[in-house]
């Protein structure tokens, strides 16, 4: 099934010059770095199309990828990055592309962050720019879902993504804020994280709280902020243990730092349990969802929480945190890291519309595939 190219009433290749959908083959891009809220991300896409083939070229982890989904018939997972030159352009934002773009009917791109100013990033803007382009010329739809928009620090930036925004069949945003700056596009939309339509196991509780964790120190814009972060850690988790509590400490995503945080801590406080997501989601949740208490400074550690009834303390250290809370009223406090003023949170339960306002991410992907 081919698009035709796309006119000033299209939405960039979503109008069919096909009545019938055949099985198409979906290239599909994400952060793919062992992270739980990316590789859910994944999940959700490949379980929601099964009569669909997606195409996954991972950064990095390639022989985890081809684990992670070999129980999914719809899915392949190509490119390895074992060699010295694919570890390098992984680390330069150029992953491993396919020898013809031009087997692909479409792309998708789901993820977070990813619109991030950043000079280092200008290889990774260069190869997005080009191949939104590729597939726009040839009438094949590019989707970008489930992203927030920045930091970013000139209008210059965000001028150039708009250029790209327009050339793409749909442009999904997961916050207010982000939308808000793009409104007045035909690609722009707004739907809660995607992560919410994850159907989330419910285990039987332990007297245990929950540390999702995250190297600010790593970061530049917010290296300042990890002497701070660390103490309100120890005295968190020797607060819990003075009253009984396990503490669990989690790393969402070992390649950012997050267990180098996790064993800072557990040298300072020896009691604690190290818990690692490495490729197996059922097993890694099925622990973080025993939790009674969760305090969380990964977004979908907030997301998972909410889902799945645990009370749960933000560490926000970024907008993005803080927009997710606000714009959906989640049953969530919220400990800015900047100023340590403490947000308690509006409701106490999760409200039952998100996942129905999450489902609309895929609607104009539902269009095409469907």
């Amino acid at each position: 099934c081919r698009t035709e190219p796309a006119g000033k009433g299209d939405v960039s290749g979503i109008n069919t010059l096909c009545k019938e959908k055949s099985k198409m083959n979906i290239l599909v891009k994400a952060y793919s770095n062992l992270n739980v809220g990316d590789d859910l991300y994944l999940h959700i896409v490949f379980r929601r199309y099964p009569e669909h083939t997606f195409t996954l070229i991972p950064n990095l982890y390639f022989e985890n990828y081809v684990k992670i989904f070999a129980a999914y018939q719809n899915v392949r997972v190509e490119g390895s990055r074992s060699d010295l030159a694919g570890r390098v352009m992984a680390r330069l934002g150029r992953p491993l592309l396919p020898r013809q773009l031009k087997e692909f009917d479409g792309c998708i791109y789901i993820g977070g962050s990813i619109f991030i100013e950043n000079p280092d990033n200008h290889l990774f803007d260069d190869l997005l720019r080009r191949e939104v382009s590729f597939f726009a010329r040839r009438g094949r739809p590019y989707f970008i879902l489930s992203c927030n928009f920045g930091p970013y620090f000139h209008e210059s930036f965000r001028r150039e993504k708009e250029t790209l925004f327009l050339k793409c069949a749909d442009v999904c945003f997961r916050d207010q804020k982000s939308y808000a700056l793009f409104s007045s596009l035909p690609q722009a939309r707004l739907a809660a994280d995607a992560v919410f339509l994850y159907p989330v196991p419910h285990p039987a509780k332990k007297k245990a709280v929950g540390f999702s964790l995250a190297d600010l120190s790593a970061r530049p814009a917010y290296a300042h902020l990890f002497e701070q972060y660390f103490s309100y850690l120890k005295q968190a988790v020797q607060t819990a243990i003075d009253k009984g509590y396990e503490i669990y400490l989690f790393s969402f995503c070992s390649a950012e730092g997050d267990e180098r945080v996790a064993n800072l801590l557990a040298e300072v406080l020896p009691a604690c349990h190290k818990v690692s997501y490495t490729g197996d989601m059922n097993s890694f949740l099925q622990s973080y969802l025993s939790m009674s208490y969760t305090i969380n400074t990964r977004l979908h550690g907030v997301v998972l929480s909410s889902m799945a009834g645990i009370p749960t303390i933000a560490l926000s250290y970024t907008d993005k945190i803080h927009n997710l809370i606000q714009d959906l009223s989640l049953p969530a406090d919220c400990l800015d890291l900047n100023t340590m003023h403490l947000e308690k949170a509006k409701n106490e339960i999760l409200g039952g519309d998100i996942s129905k306002n999450a489902t609309q991410i895929f609607e104009r992907l539902d269009q095409f595939l469907n």
